[in-house]
């Protein structure tokens, strides 16, 4: 695939995990951004 050059040696499972963590990241951001929006509402 196209990201070949940038991870030679993981291939398939360097570019899974890349998007893996940055999901990850992304959704528990929203859920520390959130929560105290969340509680003033309260």
């Amino acid at each position: 695939g196209w990201y070949a050059p940038y991870w030679p040696a993981t291939g398939h499972l360097g570019a899974i995990a890349m998007v893996v963590i940055s999901l990850v990241i992304g959704v528990l951001a929203t859920i520390f951004l959130d929560k105290p929006d969340a509680d003033e509402k309260k």
